[in-house]
């Protein structure tokens, strides 16, 4: 048995890191997650069963995002995880070549499975093409994502694209054969030359199919997928280690929600919430989030209106308002006031919905990491903030447009 870091998860955002981070908490305990700031990471993983680091390079330059990753598999690998696990996009978005590639040369993986689906959120991969909620990615909307538009549906064409190690595929069909047919697929692609193997998974058994084939007869190849693979992944190594007791849940009287994603699923959910619970929900001008001027102006309207129970922090759609500066100021703006909020109001716990959100609001309160618990609700993780003057404050993220019209009011409910 393996002593010490059982999983170590690499991510391209804090959204990623925490969906797929947590699907090892039920297998290893709390997860810790850290970021990556100057090549180091923001904390050190020592004493932590597992730990799921984000890189923030889904957005960057493809050689930049490579050195990035190349870096933090280092810091990594100094720690000798028993597992390393790549995540990817579900929808395919970011540098996958790039970063695969630098990860299977860092750690000196054969090579890598890649099975990117997410079936309990309708994201498959059938016949080789991605699809989402049975649409090729490239035709959905994102393909039109004004940030990572992704123009191929064909998963391995995709990779092929992007990567400089040769690519194969194995299909639905092989799978459903079985694991014999499964270990002979896979080891002719090896003898072809492939380094990178793309996997159909139309239901999460196919998804335990593949982590098993590498657990069983492959545990020289990186595992890289979404959180559907994470969570197979820590299924089948859940019998190789000792067994958990559940830690109890946090009890969270009086919350503050910081709400900096536009999803308009997102809205729905905070309009349900402020309707059923009376808590006061401010939505900001991103005007006056940017205004030198906005802090005492703001100061003065919040601080009067908080009150037991909650307060809900949003940022008024742009169309309101008209023309704003550059987004990021906004986001930067709101967890300024969320964490001037933090520092007046005695909360139990925060609620943190966007990954920009999330990442500006941890570096406001001075946080080094977050220590992930359990996922409360599908794509709802729980945790408490590492560091800083808030070190073991409770706090919720979730990504923007996830959910249901009750969600949040899951979550209040589940917490009380």
């Amino acid at each position: 048995m393996h002593s010490g870091l059982y999983i170590a998860v690499i991510a391209d955002d804090i959204t990623g890191a925490a969906d797929t981070g947590v699907q090892f908490c039920p297998t290893v305990g709390p997860v810790l997650l850290v970021g990556v700031l100057d090549g180091e990471l923001t904390a050190s993983p020592i004493h932590n069963a597992g730990v799921a680091v984000f890189t923030n390079t889904r957005h960057a330059e493809p050689g930049a995002a490579a050195e990035i990753v190349r870096r933090a598999a280092g810091k990594i690998r100094g720690l000798k995880p028993g597992v390393v696990y790549k995540k990817i996009d579900s929808c395919l978005r970011g540098n996958l070549g790039a970063e695969i590639d630098a990860l299977v040369q860092e750690t000196g993986a054969a090579g890598s499975f890649v099975a990117p689906a997410l079936p309990q959120q309708g994201r498959t991969t059938v016949n080789d093409f991605h699809l989402i909620n049975r649409v090729p990615v490239a035709a959905s909307e994102i393909g039109r994502d004004p940030l990572c538009p992704v123009r191929e549906s064909r998963l391995s064409v995709l990779l092929s694209a992007q990567s400089r190690m040769a690519v194969g595929h194995v299909d639905l069909a092989c799978i459903k054969r079985g694991a014999a047919a499964l270990v002979e697929r896979v080891r002719r692609l090896l003898r072809r030359g492939c380094r990178h193997i793309t996997f159909d998974a139309e239901y999460t058994v196919h998804l335990d199919a593949v982590a098993s084939l590498a657990r069983d007869h492959f545990a020289d190849m990186l595992l890289v997928g979404s959180a559907g693979l994470a969570g197979s992944l820590s299924r089948v190594m859940a019998p190789e280690l000792p067994c958990l007791v559940p830690a109890d849940r946090p009890r969270i009287k009086k919350w503050l929600f910081v709400c900096g994603s536009a999803s308009r699923v997102l809205a729905e959910q905070v309009a349900m919430l402020a309707r059923s619970t009376g808590w006061v929900h401010l939505s900001m001008d991103p005007l006056d989030l940017i205004s030198p001027g906005g802090s005492t102006l703001r100061d003065a309207q919040v601080f009067r209106r908080v009150d037991a129970g909650g307060l809900i922090l949003g940022i008024k759609p742009i169309l309101e308002t008209g023309p704003t500066e550059n987004p990021d100021r906004v986001v930067r703006g709101l967890a300024k006031l969320a964490a001037d909020l933090l520092s007046a109001m005695a909360v139990d716990g925060v609620f943190l919905c966007g990954g920009d959100t999330a990442e500006v609001f941890w570096k406001q309160i001075g946080a080094c990491a977050l220590r992930v618990r359990e996922e409360i609700l599908p794509g709802l993780m729980c945790g408490e903030f590492v560091g800083g003057p808030h070190n073991g404050l409770h706090v919720v993220t979730k990504a923007g447009a996830f959910g249901h019209a009750d969600t949040l009011n899951q979550l209040v409910n589940s917490l009380e």
